[in-house]
């Protein structure tokens, strides 16, 4: 009985570990495509060139938080709080959002916040994006 005990919590130690993320993430990234349907969308480095490139997935969970920020007039900033259908309708192909989450094993990423590029003077700025 004992080493049935044994075997199920190494079982369950094993298990519980496989299904953590690799690691986190904490950059900026171009929108490739948007699935909203699928709850996520395709992503590339600013870097890249290639609009048909996507190098990574990134997917929303329940806990997901997705900002916005404003940038009045005076220098003063607003940030508003998303919901994915609120993201989905103002994110567009070609925009950058920075994106903080963990790395599957699939390397697909786990978004815990989303910050979509900052607005200033009515016209989305990704300079202001913080790195």
């Amino acid at each position: 009985m004992r080493n049935l005990l044994l075997f199920t919590l190494m079982l369950f130690a094993l298990v519980g570990t496989a299904s953590a993320q690799v690691l986190t993430v904490d950059s900026n990234y171009r929108i490739v495509t948007l699935k909203p349907d699928e709850h996520g969308f395709d992503i590339q480095l600013v870097e890249e060139r290639d609009p048909h490139d996507a190098q990574n997935w990134v997917y929303f969970k329940l806990e997901t938080k997705i900002y916005q920020e404003i940038i009045r007039d005076d220098g003063s900033r607003k940030v508003f709080e998303l919901t994915p259908q609120k993201f989905f309708k103002l994110a567009k192909v070609g925009d950058i959002v920075r994106v903080q989450g963990g790395r599957d094993w699939d390397m697909s990423i786990a978004a815990y916040k989303i910050w979509l590029a900052p607005v200033k003077d009515g016209v989305i700025d990704p300079s202001l994006l913080k790195p």
